[in-house]
């Protein structure tokens, strides 16, 4: 699903958040207004989850760093 949301025209920034609100979802987008970037290190409260060998952002955030 989150890379789904990379279909949207990339000047539209998409967060979705989980019911629960653990998980949210964000395009690139988002994530370049939000500045998450392979530099932002963990919120505190919260995890960037990151691309496999690196440090760049898969999309999906947790707990506080989904909560802009």
């Amino acid at each position: 699903m989150a890379y789904s949301l990379e279909y949207v025209p990339i000047i539209v920034p998409v967060l979705a958040m989980h019911i629960s609100s653990h998980f949210s979802v964000v395009n690139t987008k988002g994530l370049e207004l939000l500045k998450i970037n392979a530099s932002k290190p963990d919120s505190k409260g919260g995890l960037i989850p990151r691309m496999p060998k690196s440090k760049k952002p898969n999309v999906v955030l947790e707990e506080l760093a989904g909560i802009p």
